[in-house]
């Protein structure tokens, strides 16, 4: 009848909206999952250098990361990454200055998928000859070269090895080793391996020694003596060896 209204035409969408729509979503999938592990890999490798004064350094990276520590010439903490990372996981690193303690943070993630591939870093830091230094890391091999002040070092898998005056360190390692030389004589040294073996040189002389019976005794050039101010603490939980051992200068 005329002048009555008429019901609206529905209509479904055409295939060629829909093929649009279809590379909209590859679009945002491609931006958000491949791209940034594009763009990580381009960034392989980095040099900066902290010209404030640093009297502490704090070290924490997850992934696969093997880091050489060593003195600067200039009194600067230098800094060399070089990365290996795949291109569906995003690599992330923060360094934050406060007061004069510089903190470096460094991680990947998964994609977007929730997948995590290759995560692998290279770091050489050459830091102030007098830093605190503290550093965590997952898995890998540090080493630490020369380095005069407190040590905290902490590592879910992987090998600590070097030489350094340090008048507290403690050393944490769950599955490993520890080989460290002390070259002063030190207030204390704490060790801690869940499986793993420990060997430490400190100058040779007089030490209140706490060892456990994983410990190879005598400890040459050692004295044990509990009336000692110098504190030595090693232990491990499961398996392996300690060394003890005293240096002649």
């Amino acid at each position: 009848m005329a002048g009555e209204p008429t019901a609206p035409v529905r209509t479904r969408p055409s295939g060629r909206v829909w093929l649009v729509a279809a590379c909209a979503i590859g679009v945002i999938v491609f931006l958000a999952v491949v791209l940034p592990g594009v763009l990580d890999v381009k960034h392989s490798e980095r040099t900066y250098v902290i010209s404030a004064p640093i009297e502490r350094v704090v070290f924490d990276s997850k992934g696969t990361a093997g880091v050489e520590i060593s003195p600067s010439s200039d009194g600067k903490v230098h800094v060399l990454r070089k990365s290996s990372i795949s291109r569906d996981s995003r690599l992330r690193e923060q360094r934050h200055v406060a007061g004069k303690t510089l903190t470096l943070r460094s991680s990947c993630t998964g994609s977007r998928l929730g997948v995590l591939r290759r995560c692998d870093f290279h770091y050489h830091l050459r830091v102030p000859k007098k830093v605190a230094l503290s550093v965590r890391v997952h898995f890998g091999r540090v080493t630490i070269h020369g380095i005069r002040g407190r040590l905290d070092f902490k590592s879910d898998a992987g090998d600590l090895v070097g030489y350094g005056c340090h008048a507290r360190a403690y050393l944490s390692v769950t599955f490993g080793q520890i080989d460290y030389r002390d070259t002063c004589v030190p207030t204390i040294v704490h060790a801690r391996v869940k499986g793993g073996d420990i060997t430490l040189t400190v100058p040779a002389g007089r030490y209140d020694v706490h060892a456990a019976r994983h410990a190879q005794r005598p400890f040459e050039n050692i004295i044990q003596d509990p009336a000692s101010r110098s504190v030595i603490d090693v232990g491990i939980t499961w398996a392996g060896s300690i060394q003890i051992k005293g240096a002649r200068r």
